[in-house]
């Protein structure tokens, strides 16, 4: 009975809890570059609070460039987010990364936009 009583406890709680978690989770959205404006500056940061997230990135022409998602460093220096970080066409790609700035860099390509997704993210 006791055990029963528990179960049925705790699915009362998630119940509770879940709506609003999803919610959070699904509505979390950073723009990074808005029409080739904002994050093409080195001072227009975003915190991560780390774990995975997805990128996405589209263009109105590529032209041979790229989006560049990047981390700052602890020494404060800008680096590649790994080889998902670099996009080259429209697309979207996951990546993970400990808590620290981010920002995404624009190279040729013009009528840019720059999405980060995640859960963890303000």
């Amino acid at each position: 009975m006791i055990k029963r009583y528990l179960s049925v406890a705790l699915c009362a709680v998630a119940l509770a809890v879940t709506p609003a978690y999803a919610q959070q989770v699904s509505n979390t959205r950073l723009d990074l570059i808005v029409n080739d404006t904002s994050a093409t500056q080195a001072t227009n940061t975003t915190y991560w609070y780390g774990g995975r997230g997805t990128m996405m990135v589209e263009a109105g022409s590529w032209g041979g460039g790229s989006v560049t998602l990047e981390y700052q460093s602890p020494q404060g220096t800008w680096i590649v987010a790994g080889p998902e970080g670099i996009i080259t066409q429209n697309g979207m790609v996951g990546f993970e990364l400990p808590p620290g700035f981010v920002r995404a860099t624009r190279a040729t390509a013009t009528g840019v936009y720059c999405y980060i997704f995640g859960s963890l993210v303000k």
